[in-house]
């Protein structure tokens, strides 16, 4: 908020909640205080179980009424031990939050810690889900042009080669000469920067997914609205995202744009058609009226 203008990132915004796919079924799940129009939808569905439904509102107006700091205080655990101490059932774990934090923490297991689900919970009870229309990288760019007004220096293609320092003193040496700044903030993947700092105790293992992209003719409309589809079927793909339906710039006029993300390390493995042939089936089973013959990857 206090670095991005949002108004001349031109937002394009999701509808809040989603759609938990499986074969032949679709049910939409969404926060009837943000989203009326989905109210007897997300009341129909049957993912969801009416005491979950009950206990889910419970819950944002629980994390709502606390400050952002205490949602970082206190015991840990993890998300699924967190939503066992609060009653869920097998349904709203597995058929909801489990493939939508999936594609939050790249783990659909929930073993991830349940101070990050109750932050990220509470920011998307609070706020909207958004792209800018230029597309993602028109955040970097507008910090860039902000950055370079108060007269900062932007160098691009100057690989770093050492960073060292301490309290008092810091050195950066690159291709292009060396730079002694006030503090250095080594902004690289973990391998990179155990590497470039000497710091042994920075982690490099993490968890990593691949997302593709995919063009439909127009007018195949699957019909999610601004929605993301959840798998609750199967993990691969995790989510699918009609992306065009919330930010139509993303397409040429004559297309629709998907994308898919899958999890794990057999993801990042696998050959680039068959994930193609996983997500086609997938919306085939979803969206068994529809042909899915002519999806480009």
């Amino acid at each position: 908020r206090r670095y991005l203008d949002l108004d001349a990132l031109d937002l394009r915004y999701f509808t809040p909640g989603a759609v938990v796919a499986r074969p032949d079924s679709r049910s939409t799940l969404a926060d009837p205080r943000r989203d009326p129009a989905s109210l007897l939808d997300s009341l129909r569905s049957r993912e969801l179980s009416t005491v979950d439904k009950l206990r889910t509102l419970a819950l944002v107006q629980h994390l709502l009424s606390r400050r952002e700091g205490e949602l970082f205080a206190g015991p840990d655990a993890s998300i699924r031990e967190y939503l066992d101490e609060w009653g869920f059932d097998g349904g709203f774990v597995e058929n909801f939050v489990a493939p939508f934090y999936g594609g939050i923490t790249l783990d659909r297991s929930l073993s991830t810690s349940k101070h990050v689900f109750e932050y990220t919970f509470r920011a998307l009870a609070r706020g909207e889900i958004a792209v800018p229309a230029g597309g993602m990288g028109a955040i970097p760019e507008q910090l860039a042009a902000s950055a370079r007004r108060a007269g900062v220096e932007i160098r691009l293609d100057d690989p770093v080669e050492t960073v060292a320092g301490n309290s008092e003193t810091s050195r950066v040496e690159s291709a292009g000469g060396i730079v002694e700044p006030d503090a250095v903030v080594v902004a690289t993947d973990p391998k990179a920067a155990r590497d470039l700092t000497g710091v042994e105790s920075i982690p490099t293992e993490g968890r990593g997914c691949v997302t593709q992209y995919y063009r439909l003719p127009r007018g195949t409309n699957l019909k999610v609205g601004k929605k993301l589809l959840l798998n609750a079927a199967d993990p691969a793909p995790n989510t699918v995202v009609p992306l065009s339906n919330v930010a139509p710039e993303y397409a040429s006029p004559e297309a629709e744009l998907l994308n898919a993300t899958f999890l794990g390390p057999d993801a990042l493995d696998a050959d680039a058609e068959e994930l193609f042939a996983e997500t086609r089936a997938a919306l085939s089973s979803w969206f068994p009226s529809r042909g899915f013959g002519t999806m480009d990857l």
